[in-house]
């Protein structure tokens, strides 16, 4: 599969471009100026011979990726593999695309609207790369597997047996057993995995643009096959991204880098076995 039209190959150019700016002497942030950058990477087994106080020192200053970090179960892009994530075939699921908007009324009313879902295998009207969610089946990923099929990311797929075992850097399973009792949850209530545990699966140049993920929750994402490249956006002195100023900006855009946008970027690939 290939992203097929142009704006998003310049669209992506734009981010890289930007990326690139940031290299000194042809290397990336991370591995020439790593105090620097906003990454850090760490082995598996260094990771786990730091303190829990130390661990949270670190993900309070970088993004943390540890290598060779074990997977539970091994899986693969293959109907097995699709089973084991995302369920039966028939499953209802979120899926990352594109929207086009279309107002056919000269009056701009609401209800003439013509709202069109599509994916990133599908030329834009506009040159318009706006991000939605739409729904769709599970078997619609392994329908669209070849190199013909449309390019597809599935989103937010729960994990009702993922892991809910304590670690070292995170403060989900405490939150929760403080809070049951509490603000009408029941003192019995089990963890709500369906909603705090939850896998991706995308095909191959699936792409998602500029966002901030909701809820107030931390990432941590582990790679079970594949790839996958994860950008970070890198504020300058001066604007930072802590300020609502920030996103009123002119430069500011979720799709598209401009010469007049005030930020930079860095990314990092990921592999098989590397958490974020």
């Amino acid at each position: 599969m290939f992203v097929k039209f142009k704006v998003y190959h310049e669209r992506f150019r734009q981010f890289f471009d930007r990326v690139e700016a940031l290299y000194d002497n042809g290397q990336p942030l991370h591995i020439a100026r790593p105090g620097d950058s906003l990454i850090k990477s760490f082995t598996y087994e260094a990771w786990k011979e730091l303190t829990p106080v130390q661990m949270q020192q670190e993900l309070r200053n970088k993004n943390v990726i540890v290598t060779g970090w074990p997977l539970k179960d091994k899986i693969s892009f293959d109907e097995d593999g699709l089973r084991k994530v995302a369920g039966t075939q028939s499953r209802q699921i979120s899926i990352n695309g594109n929207i086009d908007i279309i107002n056919s009324c000269r009056d701009h009313s609401l209800n003439l609207l013509h709202v069109y879902f599509t994916d990133y295998s599908i030329r834009p009207s506009g040159n318009g790369c706006g991000p939605t969610v739409v729904s769709g089946r599970v078997r619609d990923l392994w329908d669209n597997r070849h190199p013909s099929g449309r390019i597809l990311n599935a989103l937010d797929l729960p994990l009702y047996d993922g892991n809910t075992e304590p670690t070292e850097y995170a403060s989900d399973l405490h939150a929760w057993d403080v809070t049951c009792g509490h603000h009408h949850i029941d003192q019995a209530s089990s963890y709500p995995t369906e909603h705090m545990r939850w896998a991706l699966f995308g095909h191959e140049n699936a792409l998602t643009f500029l966002h901030i993920d909701c809820e107030g929750l931390g990432t941590d994402v582990l790679v079970g096959d594949g790839g996958k490249v994860w950008g970070f956006l890198h504020d300058r002195p001066g604007n930072p991204l802590s300020s609502i100023n920030f996103f009123l900006k002119d430069g500011f855009r979720l799709d598209q880098v401009l010469r007049s946008s005030e930020y930079d970027f860095e990314v990092v690939a990921l592999r098989p076995g590397d958490r974020l």
